[in-house]
């Protein structure tokens, strides 16, 4: 069952890196190359290649999300399109909690060592609470995120139809891929 739930998670993951690559938003580069890595980082600890350890990849994911998060930044105002500074907030939060139900748990020399999959956060490396309590709160955000791209007032931004939708879909897509990994990592 948790290797379904692992590849359950993958398919919005690669359809909301698709989306991302689509969407051509200004800080796209970024965001394209944090929506790759989370896949491949999904992959890789849900079918247990072993490119790379569990804590790199955790190392990695956080990396992205603090350049995603900050991207933004060095982005004239008057080239960001309306929902990008949402949408880098989204994928940031994302990113971080990724990296969170990849993180494996237990003592910091079996941590330094641990590869395989199904040693997650919400099975001892933060008290499950927390991990139960972060996916919730991320999923309402996630909500939050694409009632206010989809309203009328954000809808007539100069948005281009197209991107917008694959904006919604993106977020949408890590919401899901979030709660399916969350899943996983319960049982």
């Amino acid at each position: 069952m948790t290797e379904l739930l692992h590849a359950t998670a993958l398919v919005p993951a690669t359809v909301g890196a698709c989306c991302t690559i689509g969407a051509r938003r200004t800080s796209r580069t970024l965001a394209m190359v944090s929506a790759v890595l989370m896949a491949v980082a999904m992959a890789d600890m849900a079918f247990g290649f072993v490119v790379m350890p569990a804590l790199a990849w955790t190392a990695m994911l956080l990396t992205a999300a603090l350049g995603t998060a900050t991207a933004l930044r060095f982005v004239p105002r008057e080239r960001r399109d309306p929902h990008g500074p949402v949408m880098a907030l989204h994928g940031a939060i994302g990113l971080m909690l990724m990296a969170a139900l990849l993180l494996p748990s237990g003592p910091p020399a079996v941590v330094a060592s641990a590869a395989g999959p199904g040693e997650h956060i919400l099975h001892g490396g933060v008290p499950t609470g927390i991990g139960v309590v972060a996916v919730i709160a991320y999923s309402a955000y996630t909500v939050w995120v694409v009632v206010r791209i989809t309203t009328r007032r954000h809808a007539g931004s100069g948005m281009n139809p197209v991107a917008r939708t694959l904006t919604v879909v993106e977020a949408l897509c890590m919401g899901l891929s979030t709660l399916f990994m969350a899943s996983a990592a319960a049982l």
